[in-house]
């Protein structure tokens, strides 16, 4: 892997440089259309349906799962890194659409049974110490009466991780992805065809790409406390724009799922944030 590749390129703390990197994107949008997911080892029993993966189970020295639909899904990469450095046994229980909350969705009759199933696992697996959630912030949401869209959403998630057994001590919230823009892939395979820069080229503005994200901000009024924010948005954006490629790798493949690529090199600054939090406490 080259110097300053994918997230290394934006690490506040060890600046790093690497200009060769500039005119390229790995993999290319068209690769990344057809890059698989990161691997994850079927768990025939489970209920809802999981994968496992860091180390296994008895070679750990402490278990942690990922929950959430598609945009908890695409984490696994770098959450994979932080499991294998620190002998994490990881669980992944994921439904596309279906975000981890107990608000009725606009997916309802797809998750409807989800989270409780998610949530019952966790009760009958008190072995779990962490958990990881994320969402797509535009999951939709059927507003509650006498509630605003904003309030449901985030009473939703608060009532799910209430609901959490208190044998899981930890809820980190991984704030979502920026959004691209549906011609960035056009955008960036032309700019690196003609030898352009394709983050100058193709960016898009910050408050266009990094949309609200309610369980973020729920993350900030959980009142038992175990909710942390764990916003890693900085080494994608800077303050006006939001790059498609960074260090030369794809960060977004499609419209909001990130590259298992650029995933992975997020991995050591996703293990940094847990450090930070867990330190603060």
């Amino acid at each position: 892997m080259p110097a300053c590749f994918g997230a290394a390129a934006r690490d506040r703390l060890q600046p790093c440089v690497n200009p060769d990197l500039d005119r390229g994107a790995t993999p290319s949008p068209y690769e990344a259309a057809l890059e698989p997911g990161e691997p994850c080892e079927r768990i025939s029993t489970a209920k809802p349906p999981a994968c496992s993966f860091g180390v296994a189970r008895a070679q750990a020295v402490t278990s942690v799962a990922l929950l959430g639909d598609s945009h908890s899904t695409h984490w696994r990469a770098a959450l994979a890194h932080v499991a294998r450095k620190r002998r994490w046994h990881g669980v992944s229980i994921n439904r596309n659409l279906c975000p981890l909350t107990l608000a009725r969705t606009t997916n309802h009759e797809r998750c409807k049974g989800w989270t409780r199933g998610v949530l019952r696992w966790l009760r009958n697996h008190r072995e779990v110490k962490a958990v990881f959630v994320s969402a797509n912030a535009i999951s939709g949401v059927r507003v509650a009466r006498g509630r605003s869209h904003g309030e449901t959403k985030v009473d939703g998630y608060l009532r799910a991780w209430q609901a959490i057994p208190s044998s899981v001590r930890e809820i980190f919230v991984l704030r979502d992805v920026p959004h691209s823009r549906g011609d960035t892939a056009e955008c960036v395979t032309s700019a690196v065809r003609h030898g352009h820069n394709p983050s100058v080229r193709c960016a898009r503005p910050r408050e266009r790409a990094l949309l609200r994200d309610l369980e973020a901000a729920a993350a900030e009024q959980d009142p038992a406390d175990r909710a942390q924010l764990i916003d890693l948005s900085s080494y994608m954006c800077d303050d006006e724009q939001c790059m498609p490629v960074i260090g030369g790798a794809l960060v977004i493949k499609d419209i909001g799922h990130m590259t298992r690529t650029f995933a992975r090199t997020l991995g050591p600054y996703l293990g940094r944030e847990v450090d930070r939090l867990r330190s603060a406490r």
